[in-house]
């Protein structure tokens, strides 16, 4: 796992790279792929190499959302001080009629924190029950 560990790093690194050097160019839909889905994605991959490998489940339920976790708040950290963020909300923030989008002014606020947690913990779970009940079912991961 320690091999797994140290990819998903690289990965994160590229991730949290990508994410500030971007930010003021990324739209809405960009910026939600690369902070929440490329992180549960890759999140998957690993935890299922490491099932594949008969490695300890627990640690990689655990381990990957927690290196997605950590990628996220480096990210925030540094597009807040930076002030790559209120760029981003200029550049993205619309009005359209009745339409409005507003985005939050901080990826650090406690409800984006609460929203990550739940994203990158409870997939990692999902992609364990659902990779423990294909190896009960047709007897490999």
């Amino acid at each position: 796992m320690k091999k797994h560990v140290i990819y998903s790093s690289l990965l994160h690194v590229v991730i949290v790279l990508a994410s500030i050097f971007y930010m003021a160019r990324l739209s809405i839909l960009e910026l939600s792929v690369l902070i929440y889905l490329l992180p549960v994605v890759l999140n998957s991959f690993f935890i299922y190499l490491s099932m594949k490998q008969k490695q300890k489940i627990k640690e990689a339920n655990y381990c990957f959302p927690t290196l997605s976790l950590i990628s996220y708040l480096i990210i925030g950290l540094f597009v807040d001080t930076l002030g790559y963020w209120d760029t981003f909300i200029k550049n993205n923030t619309s009005n359209a009629g009745d339409f409005t989008v507003n985005i939050d002014s901080s990826l650090l606020g406690t409800s984006q924190i609460i929203f990550v947690l739940i994203i990158y913990f409870s997939s990692a779970y999902l992609c364990i029950l659902l990779f423990n009940r294909r190896e009960r079912i047709y007897g490999r991961p």
